[in-house]
């Protein structure tokens, strides 16, 4: 697929994926266990039903105009189309200030309260900004039902395929030669592009897995590895791989999943799992189970 933006002249040192979604701290109350706090959160990381405690701090770009970070190879936005618009702009301006005359790939999570239907043309034009539109399937659902999406209806996968399709066909990206990925929790993911169409993706886990103990956050984390994947292999099952791989590590705790740093004798791990095992035990399920989608 014929990227909207070349990698070739990123320095090697920048960092590879930037969010600026929100991060907060937590309070964490269960109807059967004591209550956690302190606990990193926010839509930077991940996102949870919840209500606001404190006023609501929200990153821009502007935030990193002194900052290596700028550099970065892609963004993250989690925001409503309008927010979205301004943000990318700044950024792109921010870009050409600091003489950086790679555009880098940018991903959209649009906000859970912005997608209404009567938003949903304002989400399309916001959409020719970015490289990757990534709401879930129920934010999908919202966008494209007028009135409150009916949670009670069975998943059905020819839904979501014609939700992407609508988002699709009205173009992402400055060369509608963009990405449209849409996160369906124990459903997978369906990825589709002009060039390689619809892609489903299983979850790396079972739904009744054992391993599961919080299903918060899976979502962003599957987009910072969905990106990274993008960004190394330009093929958008690999970086549905790497993004379900990701999330594997965010549904195993509650908060972040422990990291342990390389070190001259070992590569890092995520909760003592090296990602290159884990990668490799991901691939090894899917030819039992999808020739081209699953």
């Amino acid at each position: 697929m014929a990227q909207p933006f070349s990698t070739q002249a990123i320095e090697q040192k920048s960092p590879m994926f930037v969010s600026l979604g929100m991060i907060v701290l937590d309070e964490l109350h269960f109807s059967s266990q004591t209550a956690r706090y302190d606990v990193p959160g926010g839509s930077g990381l991940y996102e949870r039903i919840f209500r606001y405690l404190t006023p609501q701090l929200q990153p821009r770009p502007v935030d990193l105009e002194k900052s290596e970070l700028l550099g970065s190879q892609s963004f993250h936005f989690l925001a409503g189309p309008e927010l979205l618009q301004e943000m990318v702009r700044s950024l792109l301006s921010l870009l050409t200030d600091a003489s950086r005359n790679t555009r880098p790939l940018i991903v959209w999570e649009p906000a859970p309260l912005s997608c209404k239907r009567e938003l949903l043309d304002e989400h399309m034009q916001a959409c020719r900004l970015v490289d990757i539109f990534s709401p879930n399937h129920e934010e999908l659902k919202a966008l494209m039902q007028d009135g409150e999406p009916e949670r009670s209806l069975p998943f059905l996968r020819e839904d979501v395929e014609r939700g992407a399709a609508s988002f699709l066909d009205a173009g992402i990206g400055p060369e509608k030669q963009g990405l449209v990925v849409i996160r369906c929790g124990e459903h997978g993911c369906l990825t589709l592009s002009q060039r390689t169409g619809v892609n489903w993706s299983p979850p790396f886990y079972e739904p009744a897995s054992p391993r599961i103990a919080d299903t918060t956050g899976a979502g962003n984390a599957f987009l910072g590895g969905f990106a990274v994947g993008w960004l190394q292999t330009e093929d958008v099952r690999e970086a549905a791989i790497f993004g379900s791989v990701a999330a594997s590590f965010a549904l195993e705790q509650i908060g972040l999943p422990v990291f342990s740093p390389a070190t001259s004798t070992s590569d890092e791990t995520w909760n003592e799992v090296h990602v290159s095992a884990r990668l490799e035990e991901y691939r090894r399920k899917l030819p039992a189970v999808r020739g081209g989608t699953v």
